[in-house]
């Protein structure tokens, strides 16, 4: 683990000591950058998010571009969004190693805490349910455009990385829920 640098250290000899070496002083200080690590740490990890999200969202697109349609519900039109149950098929299609859908809803919550996903009534918890519809940041990705063999690379990492997030997603999802429910 690489663990970033937060302070300034100057150490000031003192040259009038003679022979033996002796030091005068030394000054500490904080960097300006590192004075919150914590903001650090979570702005390296919405990084790596967004980057998986971009790699999710670029198969998504190439492998089934019909599921990011416009949807009808009690007679209100939802242009260019997806199912939450079609979300999470999708996710269990493209990766054998997830072991529930629950595993999947957790992942997609990652995206919608991030603001990457978005529900189209600004609902905030993901919901495994075809009456419920997502949709991507329109702002946040462009299509790239790499080698079967790389996006298939690219997807697992962003798979990965989203099922070690996912639980503490999910876990602050059902937290919330019962904040809103009492």
């Amino acid at each position: 683990m690489h663990l970033f640098r937060t302070h300034n250290y100057r150490v000031f000899p003192d040259r009038s000591a003679g022979e033996s070496p002796t030091i005068r002083g030394i000054s500490w200080t904080p960097l300006p950058e590192a004075l919150n690590s914590k903001d650090t740490m979570k702005q390296f990890l919405s990084d790596r998010v967004v980057k998986a999200a971009r790699s999710v969202y670029s198969v998504l697109m190439e492998r089934d571009s019909n599921l990011i349609r416009d949807r009808k519900h009690h007679l209100k039109t939802y242009r260019q969004c997806c199912s939450g149950k079609e979300l999470v098929d999708w996710l269990m299609k493209q990766n054998e190693c997830l072991a529930s859908r629950s595993q999947a809803v957790g992942m997609w919550q990652v995206l919608l805490d991030e603001g990457i996903l978005v529900h189209v009534k600004r609902e905030l918890n993901f919901l495994d349910r075809d009456t419920q519809f997502y949709r991507f940041q329109a702002c946040e990705f462009s299509l790239h455009h790499v080698s079967e063999e790389r996006e298939e690379e690219e997807l697992q990492e962003a798979v990965s990385l989203l099922a070690q997030l996912g639980p503490d997603a999910l876990l602050t999802m059902i937290l919330r829920k019962g904040v809103l429910s009492s």
